[in-house]
């Protein structure tokens, strides 16, 4: 394994001498981008699998293009560039975004695979283009300025949300969500299927355009809006209200189902006119 350094002048991944020690990266390497402004061409640079890239601060050069990703697997993705917009397309193990420039996108992963998405920092934009995967977890943690789009077709669904500050927009079905805070738009998927969503603050849009069906949801606190629906049907089967916690499902359409009796301990649930439910 040797440790490689961007030191580029003509932007060609494949050109030995834009790497210090001079040397196209093989496999195993860790990469870095620490400083200058060359951009990186977007292409598939090799068939190997990295160690670590890391994208530093001081790095103010763009990475790749929209529809010209830099294709690269790798165990360890780690961004943390103020300025500039980086495209990538391969397998990684664990991303982890600490910084972006406020530009949209200023990460954009397009079909890419990936295990846990962890962003804790930046101002701008990470996207998720349709056909990548979130294997395992995605995590929102200390980032109020920070926003990550999930486009239609990125899978989900063997990830555990959790977020806690920021704002995310997802359109298809993960297999948990736990929000501490920050804002979570849920739309446009036709169906929508989640485990459990356990909400301590912050807000949801809840407005799938299909069916959707909640097996567990469990208010400490927070805001859980439905009222900008118009899907047919939102079936919760197990319902849990805090004190602190809003439960908004005015829509005009009552169109929410639920299975069992809401269950309260507090809280506050907002209903159509003329609706009956069962409060426990």
């Amino acid at each position: 394994m040797t440790t490689k350094t961007w030191v580029g002048t003509d932007g060609d991944w494949n050109t030995a001498g834009n790497w210090s020690p001079t040397g196209v990266p093989e496999d195993d390497d860790d990469i870095f981008f620490v400083s200058g402004s060359q951009d990186v061409d977007g292409l598939t640079p090799t068939e190997n699998a990295f160690g670590r890239i890391t994208v530093g601060s001081q790095y103010t050069g763009d990475i790749g293009s929209d529809g010209d990703a830099l294709t690269v697997d790798c165990d360890d993705f780690d961004f943390g560039q103020k300025n500039g917009q980086t495209f990538i397309d391969g397998t990684i193990g664990t991303a982890t975004i600490q910084n972006t420039s406020s530009l949209n996108p200023a990460v954009d992963f397009q079909t890419s695979t990936i295990t846990t998405l962890r962003i804790l920092g930046g101002r701008g934009a990470i996207v998720l283009q349709s056909g990548s995967e979130v294997e395992t977890a995605i995590q929102m943690i200390g980032c109020s300025s920070a926003i990550l789009d999930c486009e239609d077709g990125v899978d989900l669904s063997g990830a555990d949300i959790t977020i806690d500050s920021g704002r995310m927009t997802i359109r298809n079905s993960p297999s948990s969500i736990t929000q501490f805070g920050g804002t979570i738009y849920y739309i446009e998927d036709t169906v929508v299927t989640v485990g459990t969503f356990t909400m301590y603050g912050g807000k949801c849009n809840w407005k799938p355009t299909g069916l959707s069906t909640l097996s567990n949801l469990v208010m400490y606190g927070g805001y859980f809006n439905m009222k900008d629906s118009i899907a047919p049907q939102h079936k919760i089967t197990n319902s849990t209200i805090y004190s602190g916690a809003t439960l908004d499902e005015r829509s005009g359409l009552a169109n929410v189902l639920y299975v069992n009796p809401i269950s309260m301990d507090g809280g506050v649930v907002l209903i159509d006119t003329g609706r009956s439910v069962t409060i426990t």
